[in-house]
């Protein structure tokens, strides 16, 4: 009798370890590899970044019924000569993960971007991506004519998603501050618009509005 009950409190103490422990980031590196979509060749010095989270528990002494997001690793990696690159896992967690190289059109394991296209038709939801040992991500050749703007965004959104991550910030500095000098011309371009539709309307004296260049008030 006294057998049983000690087995049932030790089956009952590993199931409430398991539970307190399941928000813990529990992880290992994997191996992948980045090429050249078009030519299938091993591209160095591409900058991967990858932010691992979960919704469980906020950490590793609470439960994972608890509310909020459980940040547990932030990594980046270079790719080597061979185009090999080394990040960890975290089994059955969440990720958001980015690569890019100078040259290339960037990658994002939740979005896929097209350059070719306007910016309101640019982005698409990527189904399927998994980090998994021996994974390849093919990166696609930048073009002329790809539009420069949405990509220096898209770059940006990417880069805020795998906020941490060393060598993907220190990669994408150029491209953010392309973002950067945009989002400022675009601020400006509003402004001006809203400067000039104030002086196109004017008050009449007796208190309605016409444009200014009515040749008389009505």
């Amino acid at each position: 009798m006294k057998t049983k009950r000690s087995v049932i409190c030790q089956l009952l103490m590993f199931l409430l370890l398991v539970l307190f422990t399941s928000g813990c980031g529990v992880s290992y590196m994997v191996k992948g590899k980045v090429v050249d979509a078009e030519t299938g060749k091993p591209i160095q010095g591409a900058a991967v970044g990858i932010f691992w989270y979960d919704y469980s528990g906020r950490s590793c002494l609470m439960p994972p019924f608890s509310s909020g997001q459980h940040d547990i690793e932030t990594a980046s990696s270079l790719t080597d000569a061979d185009g090999v690159f080394k990040i960890p896992e975290s089994p059955l967690k969440k990720y958001k993960m980015g690569v890019y190289k100078k040259g290339y059109v960037c990658w994002s394991s939740e979005t896929i971007f097209h350059p070719e296209r306007p910016w309101e038709e640019a982005l698409e939801t990527r189904i399927l991506s998994w980090v998994v040992p021996g994974m390849v991500i093919r990166l696609e050749p930048w073009k002329e004519g790809y539009s420069a703007f949405g990509h220096s965004t898209f770059v940006g959104s990417v880069n805020r998603a795998v906020d941490g991550a060393r060598h993907f910030e220190e990669a994408t500095r150029e491209e953010r501050s392309i973002e950067e000098r945009f989002q400022h011309e675009l601020g400006e371009k509003e402004n001006r618009q809203i400067e000039e539709t104030r002086h196109r309307y004017a008050p009449h004296p007796a208190g309605k509005r016409c444009l200014q260049r009515l040749p008389r008030w009505e």
